[in-house]
């Protein structure tokens, strides 16, 4: 029982340590002593408090983004991911920010392949949702339907199914809308998809239509 508080108060220390770290932008230190978290208590973490395990998942992923490592930022999301499904957090923000994250890392890289695995992944959580096999409160429901918007425009073709994403982003500003306490939140999301769909449109070349969606947006 000693060697156990004695372990809890260190990594209470640890968590403390980075935390400063990260308030202080200082990434790789803050990935040095996430590491030592994740490797040394992993199993207490999991036991005990494995919430505490995502957040170090989650914020090794952040760091490792930060300093612009994709592979390690798409190793620990996956991690988060894994752990909440594993330890029955799938209704905590946490796991949907996971899903999130690794969808538009996803996207950033080109990995078409894998985000549309996740996209195919999440879509089955929202039909869980949807049915009221999977409870959330009124605030995380409004994430995950955000969420779950911006990953279905993103995967429809631009140079085909543009009907079919103005239609979406349609709907969208209309859920947005009609969302109550959580308008403000949608609707941040729904003008940053939005603005990713005009930038698809410029990447593309399609001028005309990209500066009609300015305009509009």
């Amino acid at each position: 029982e000693k060697e156990q508080v004695t372990d809890t108060i260190q990594l209470n220390q640890l968590i403390k340590e980075a935390e400063t770290f990260s308030e202080e932008y200082k990434f790789r230190e803050t990935i040095y002593v996430l590491k030592k978290i994740v490797t040394d208590y992993k199993d207490y973490l999991l036991e005990n408090n494995p919430k505490e395990l995502v957040n170090a998942y989650l914020d090794l992923s952040f760091n490792y983004s930060s300093i612009h490592n994709q592979k390690y930022e798409l190793v620990y999301t996956k991690k988060a991911i894994e752990i909440c499904e594993k330890k029955g957090l799938i209704t905590t923000t946490d796991y949907l920010t996971a899903y999130n994250n690794l969808h538009v890392f996803q996207q950033n890289y080109g990995d078409l392949k894998s985000s549309r695995e996740t996209i195919n992944a999440f879509e089955k959580y929202i039909d869980k949702l949807d049915k009221g096999e999977v409870i959330l409160s009124e605030k995380d429901e409004n994430y995950a339907k955000r969420i779950f918007y911006r990953m279905e425009i993103s995967r429809m073709d631009i140079n085909t199914q543009q009907e079919l994403i103005e239609k979406k982003l349609r709907d969208f500003s209309k859920f947005a809308l009609d969302s109550g306490n959580e308008r403000e939140e949608n609707l941040n999301f729904y003008l940053s998809t939005y603005d990713e769909f005009c930038y698809r449109l410029y990447e593309t070349e399609q001028y005309f239509l990209a500066e009609k969606h300015l305009k509009r947006f």
